[in-house]
């Protein structure tokens, strides 16, 4: 899922957001979108799942305020979730979300919206989490009262007059584990409230912080990133497009096309391509490929029912390359349950670039020569900022293509790229394609 954190001062915008906020706890059906028709499919994790996506979101709210200016931050958490029982998952999440707001020198104010509650025990637990989060991190909990405007002003004014003091241990200590202060005041009849400590950098933190920064990504590597980056999510129709070459060097076009709603019943398309010198009109069930000569090319791709209503459509733009001495045409997805799946010589490829971990996932690269010389393909894993994770093999096949697995199940969620190169006496070619892991 995407999400996107903005800030503003116009409260009136804020509210109308807020208002219009429906929560899901405890509802699993009708599923509203993609994603949720997928957690369906994990009945039994949903609330892991959901648990996972709060914490990371505070945690992460916390960190991303610790990079504005050295002020004091406070949050306000809406909410009833709490990092549960007191096992030791449970703790550790606490413990992310102390340390990303210890650092970021921001308040927490959990505020459990369920007003006073004189039952059960889980929300009597989940009251002293509140209040726990919020005496380590220098908020306040507003928990088990039917108002919370008292709780709400009590938070303007610790945010209205406070003391910023730095503060340097005498011990040098870097262990990277949590160390107490205690802040005293001699006025009498004060209330003070104060962070309980601090989390010391240990020497291996201390050392990537003291670390020239990394290269800039390759150029290539962004460009391929930013080209698989196509809106699959929720799209009933998702068409992806590419050029490969045949024994004497002519173009051909293959533009396939998938569903990316379960919903949507898409039983075949219309495409139309054009360029400066060339067009093109046909239709197929997911697949067409038609000649192409050397330019840029404006493919439309309009998907249809079976009873021919109209289901979506879209624009896909390419450019045919002229020939090389050696050149590696598009790179091609494939993914199945089975490798004999994507294995198979009639095998489509598929549209889409985002993949689970329990897909197979093969890419088929093609290398063109000048005059048929053979070339020598090499594959390599990177990650999103272009650094070389492994090397992957590349299988010749009767077909003359290279067949790459790629080792899905084993990457975790992210953004991936591959790299394939083409070399031989004539020269050497370099093509990347990216794919997402979700």
């Amino acid at each position: 899922a995407r999400s996107r954190a903005s800030f503003s001062r116009d409260h009136d915008a804020d509210a109308r957001i807020i208002e219009k906020f429906e929560g899901r706890q405890g509802e699993y059906f009708p599923p509203k979108n993609s994603i949720e028709e997928r957690h369906v499919q994990r009945l039994f994790e949903i609330e892991k799942i959901r648990a996972d996506v709060v914490r990371t979101a505070i945690q992460g709210l916390c960190t991303f305020l610790g990079t504005t200016r050295e002020t004091r931050k406070q949050v306000l958490i809406v909410s009833t979730w709490v990092p549960g029982g007191m096992s030791g998952f449970a703790y550790d999440d606490f413990r992310q979300i102390q340390r990303a707001a210890a650092r970021g020198n921001t308040a927490i104010y959990p505020w459990d919206p369920r007003g006073l509650l004189m039952y059960p025990l889980t929300s009597i637990r989940a009251h002293e989490w509140f209040k726990v989060l919020a005496e380590q991190t220098g908020g306040r909990a507003i928990v088990n009262t039917n108002d919370g405007l008292p709780g709400m002003r009590s938070m303007l004014d610790d945010s209205s007059s406070y003391y910023l003091i730095g503060y340097t241990s005498t011990e040098n200590v870097h262990d990277g584990k949590f160390h107490e202060v205690k802040v005293k005041v001699k006025r009498p009849g004060v209330t003070l409230r104060a962070k309980p400590g601090y989390f010391a950098y240990d020497a291996d933190a201390i050392e990537r912080a003291a670390a020239p920064p990394p290269p800039p990504v390759d150029a290539d590597v962004t460009a391929a990133l930013e080209a698989a980056e196509a809106p699959d999510q929720g799209r009933a129709l998702v068409a992806w497009a590419g050029f490969d070459r045949d024994a004497s060097g002519a173009a051909t076009v293959s533009v396939v096309w998938e569903s990316g709603d379960p919903r949507a019943a898409i039983d075949h398309a219309d495409v139309i391509a054009v360029s400066d010198t060339s067009s093109f009109r046909g239709r197929g069930q997911n697949a067409v490929t038609f000649p192409a000569k050397p330019g840029d090319l404006s493919i439309r791709v309009a998907a249809s029912a079976a009873d021919g209503s109209p289901v979506e459509t879209t624009m896909l733009s390419m450019a045919v390359p002229p020939p090389g001495k050696v050149q590696l045409t598009t790179p091609r997805f494939f993914r199945g349950r089975t490798v004999r799946v994507v294995s198979a010589a009639d095998a489509v490829p598929t549209a889409s670039r985002e993949f689970t971990r329990q897909d197979q996932v093969a890419v088929r690269a093609h290398a063109w020569t000048d005059g048929g010389a053979p070339a020598t393909i090499a594959a390599r894993l990177l990650s999103d900022h272009g650094v070389v994770l492994q090397d992957l093999a590349a299988e010749p096949t009767a077909a003359g293509y290279a067949s790459i697995a790629v080792p899905v199940g084993a990457l975790g969620l992210g953004r991936y790229v591959i790299e394939i190169t083409a070399a031989t006496r004539d020269g050497t070619a370099r093509v990347l394609a990216a794919f997402r892991v979700k």
